[in-house]
């Protein structure tokens, strides 16, 4: 059982480590249309997923989609999946990889205040006093700079959106991503199609030389690892354990726009950040307790 707890711990770290590094990876594409990366991601994703369940002969993957409710959910889940990925995309390729870390930062609470709004999930004050320095944190940001983070508020709340929809598919997560990536396939072709009629594409001369090609082919394979592991990792650790490692992943693109890209950071962005730290803290303090809680009433 230790084996088992300490594997899902280190496969779920991993998990986080690889979505906190990637924009280093992206910056790499720094010469393809942003959009066209999002084709690739998608396009990619669905084959690699199609393939391994050719390998596993799966049989139930189209089952849940007689269920119109559930289909719906599923395209959905989608969009949302492609709003937050083009976001993130345009976002790291303009230098503002800090702004994709605020996002992740403050994703957890707006799941927390959407659960308090619309699925009446109890009001604690530590669940309240996060998601109020969160706020403050992002007014500073709006309010030092006359300008609204949309970068990181388009990403927060799509994946949000995205996290809250999940919730209500029941299916193997597998499944369900491929079926996601099954409905954007059509529209990325699309996007494709435009991009080559437009001469836009990086097909036209752009590639360079068979290693960035190989380069740009890693994307589907960079998109769908991470989510391997996690979802790995998520049936062998509790709730408690993921919410303190998601942590990893905003503070390591925090580091990487810092001190890698030299994006600026001035005294406002501090006391942005120290508000949406403090928030982080609140909210762990917040999952440690009810964990213990959990505990105790197991006994």
């Amino acid at each position: 059982m230790k084996n088992k707890l300490l594997f899902g711990n280190i496969i779920a770290f991993l998990a986080y480590l690889m979505w906190g590094v990637l924009p280093l990876y992206w910056g790499l594409l720094g010469r393809v249309p942003s959009f066209e990366i999002v084709v690739h991601r998608i396009t990619l994703s669905f084959l690699l997923l199609g393939l391994m369940f050719l390998i596993q002969k799966r049989k139930d993957v189209f089952v849940v989609l007689k269920d119109k409710k559930t289909r719906n959910y599923i395209i959905m889940a989608g969009l949302a999946l492609l709003i937050n990925w083009s976001a993130f995309i345009v976002a790291v390729l303009a230098n503002r990889v800090m702004e994709c870390s605020l996002a992740y930062y403050i994703n957890p609470l707006i799941v927390i205040a959407i659960g308090m709004l619309f699925f009446k999930e109890p009001a604690g004050w530590l669940k309240l006093t996060a998601v109020g320095l969160a706020l403050a944190g992002v007014l500073i940001l709006i309010f030092g700079y006359h300008q609204v983070p949309y970068f990181a508020l388009i990403m927060a709340f799509s994946f949000s959106i995205y996290g809250v929809l999940k919730k209500q598919i029941k299916v193997d997560p597998f499944i369900g991503l491929f079926l996601e990536m099954m409905v954007l396939v059509p529209l990325a072709l699309g996007m494709e199609i435009y991009l080559l009629s437009t001469g836009a594409s990086v097909y036209f001369g752009g590639l360079g030389s068979v290693w960035f090609f190989l380069l740009l082919l890693l994307s589907g394979f960079l998109t769908m690892l991470p989510l391997v592991l996690y979802n790995t990792g998520l049936h062998m650790i509790s709730l408690g354990n993921i919410g303190f490692l998601q942590f990893i992943t905003p503070t390591l693109m925090f580091l990487i726009g810092v001190f890698v890209n030299g994006e600026l950071f001035t005294r406002t962005h501090l006391v942005s950040f120290a508000f949406i730290w403090l928030a982080v803290i609140i909210y762990c303090i917040n999952l440690a307790l009810g964990s213990k809680a959990r505990r105790e009433l197991k006994r």
